[in-house]
């Protein structure tokens, strides 16, 4: 089961394009899929059958997404929109807890898969920050996956364990307090320079805090569904205003 996983992080290690070392990855998980659980070719068809609605939403949402991105980045919108947030919170850690506890886990939360990320990088290019720190800092910003795409995952695993939807919600907000916080930090601390990263951690923190606590209120007071994208965007709306602010 490691072996798809591992194969892809080799390939990209040795300089494999990412469209080849993705494909090796999925080649991979079929050969160990036919292996671990071998099918019969009719059970295998109705397999397909059942699962086929869900391949498709995935590859809509996840095709929508990188069709919006591409849209927005030859249209000018992206750098325009980076240009305006820059300008209300700087290329400082705020701009950067922007995007990693905002806009990030509000796109995630509403269209799920990982196009947050497609979102909040382009905004991240624009802030002077080197390539690499980009790249990290975008990942960081899938920290409230529990409610991505409205929280199907939630949904499943609540009814696998037998609980409410909206109470595995209220606890995976009190759990994610701990992943919020680490990855405010660790955003704040690469887009720091050495002499401020004390202070810029604490804000990371704060800002995970905040960042887990509304997204525990909106679960009580919105449901589960909407509430990683409520509580983002009041995370979104809150360091807009800091920004203005100073």
């Amino acid at each position: 089961s490691a072996l798809p996983v591992a194969a892809v992080i080799a390939g990209l290690l040795l300089g494999l394009r990412s469209v080849y070392a993705a494909l090796l990855g999925v080649v991979l998980a079929l050969l160990g899929c036919v292996i671990g659980f071998p099918l019969s070719a009719a059970k295998a068809a109705q397999a397909v059958v059942a699962w086929l609605p869900v391949l498709v939403e995935v590859l809509l949402i996840v095709g929508g997404g990188l069709l919006l991105s591409e849209v927005l980045r030859t249209a000018g919108a992206q750098k325009a929109l980076a240009q305006w947030v820059l300008g209300r919170t700087g290329q400082g850690v705020g701009a950067v807890l922007l995007v990693v506890h905002g806009v990030t886990p509000f796109a995630e939360s509403l269209t799920g898969f990982g196009i947050g990320i497609t979102i909040g990088i382009p905004l991240l290019a624009h802030s002077g920050l080197p390539a690499r720190k980009v790249a990290v800092i975008g990942l960081l910003g899938l920290c409230a996956v529990p409610w991505g795409s409205m929280g199907p995952g939630t949904l499943i695993a609540a009814t696998m364990s037998g609980l409410s939807f909206d109470a595995l919600g209220v606890a995976s907000a009190w759990v994610s307090m701990i992943p919020m916080v680490v990855v405010g930090m660790a955003a704040a601390w690469l887009a720091s320079d050495s002499g401020q990263r004390g202070v810029a951690m604490l804000q990371g923190a704060l800002s995970g805090l905040l960042l887990a606590a509304a997204i525990g209120v909106s679960n009580v007071l919105a449901g589960t569904s909407a509430a990683g994208a409520l509580g983002a965007l009041v995370m979104t709306v809150l360091w807009l205003w800091l920004g203005g602010r100073g």
